[in-house]
Parts: C-alpha cells; sequence; structure tokens
C-alpha cells in the first residue's frame, strides 16, 4: 500500500506529467544539470546511478528542497542508500519485485521498468506506483494507446527516446506522465524559456 510520502510524489508527477532524468559524467555535473532542470518548471528529477557519485548528487539536491529520485536503481541496497540521500522515489529499467518491495517499505514512488505488458501488469501487481515503459520507442504512442485500450488503468510513463515533440502524442495516447533525459536538459540550458512554455501547456 503506498504511503503518504510516496503519494505526494505520485501527485506531483501526474501533475506535471514529466519525470526529468539526468545522466552526468559527475555529481557536480549532475547536480547542475538537475537545477536547470528544477529552474525551467521540472518538478521531479530523477539522478541515475550511472552517475559517478550519484547518491552525493541525490544528497546535495534533496538538501536545496528538490523533489529528486533515483534512476537506474537495480537493487533493494541501491534504494536503501538513495533513501538515506533524501531520494522520494525510484526508478527502474528493469522489472524486479524486491526492488518495488524495498520502496514501498520506505514510502518512496515506485516506478519499475517494463518492457512487456505482462511486465507492466506485474509490476502494478507487486506494488508499483507509476510504470515506466522502457524503452518507449519500442511502442511509440500508437503502442500506448493500443496497450491502455485494453488495461485502462496502467499508469504507464514511456521514457527512452522520448524528445521534446513526443511529448505531447504521448499524453494524447492516455500516457500518465513521459520520462526525458538528454533533449530536456539541453532544452533546459539551451533555451529554458521554450522548455518553460512546455511544461507550463
Amino acid at each position: 500500500m503506498t504511503g503518504r510520502r510516496a503519494s505526494e510524489v505520485v501527485d506531483v508527477i501526474l501533475a506535471t506529467r514529466i519525470i526529468g532524468i539526468v545522466r552526468a559524467s559527475s555529481a557536480e555535473d549532475a547536480v547542475a544539470d538537475a537545477r536547470a532542470l528544477a529552474a525551467a518548471g521540472i518538478a521531479a528529477i530523477e539522478v541515475s546511478l550511472v552517475t559517478p557519485d550519484a547518491v552525493a548528487a541525490i544528497s546535495e539536491l534533496a538538501r536545496s528542497g528538490i523533489l529528486v529520485g533515483v534512476g537506474t536503481a537495480l537493487e533493494p541496497a541501491d534504494v536503501e542508500a538513495a533513501a538515506d540521500a533524501g531520494a522520494r522515489f525510484v526508478v527502474s529499467p528493469n522489472l524486479d519485485e524486491r526492488v518495488i518491495q524495498t520502496s514501498v517499505a520506505m514510502d518512496l514512488a515506485s516506478v519499475p521498468g517494463a518492457g512487456t505488458v505482462s511486465e507492466a501488469v506485474r509490476a502494478r501487481r507487486a506494488g508499483a506506483d507509476l510504470v515506466k515503459l522502457f524503452p518507449a520507442t519500442m511502442f511509440g504512442p500508437r503502442g500506448v494507446a493500443a496497450v491502455l485500450a485494453s488495461l485502462p488503468e496502467l499508469p504507464l510513463v514511456p521514457t527512452g527516446g522520448v524528445g521534446l515533440g513526443d511529448i505531447r502524442p504521448y499524453l494524447e495516447s492516455g500516457a500518465r506522465a513521459v520520462g526525458m533525459g538528454a533533449a530536456l536538459v539541453r532544452a533546459a540550458r539551451d533555451d529554458p524559456r521554450a522548455l518553460e512554455g512546455i511544461v507550463a501547456d
């Protein structure tokens, strides 16, 4: 059962409909990218564990008041370390019930990855709050719409290869939010006002 703190995070993601994903070559760069996203209006920001010293970046961002989560969480220990640093949600590229269960037990919003419809259903049954449909390019907006025609209750978050021009088609297909990385970070750095308009829309 989702706890109050996790529910608050889910509410933010569903309201803003974008999870910003940060992967960087250093913790310092990750913090800078995350702050650029936050300044452009991205309310929920995931720091991937592929970033060196990602947990340190999560800690710094959490202390500054940014709603930050951990990405590429593959083991329960990843969840625990990120939670200790202040992470509020957990994103994975795969489905691992142990990671979901640990997230739920720690009152963190759980967003595991699923590459098939069966995995998405299993993720929800295991306690996931949202399901990262990954990679999104395998489905596209039409594929997402087809899945949701049969399973409208699935809270899908297409991620992987999502560009700025793909946001509206995915959301119109029924996705609850999208996950975006490099394209979003570039926009936040190069044209933050344009990104603010997209986020507000």
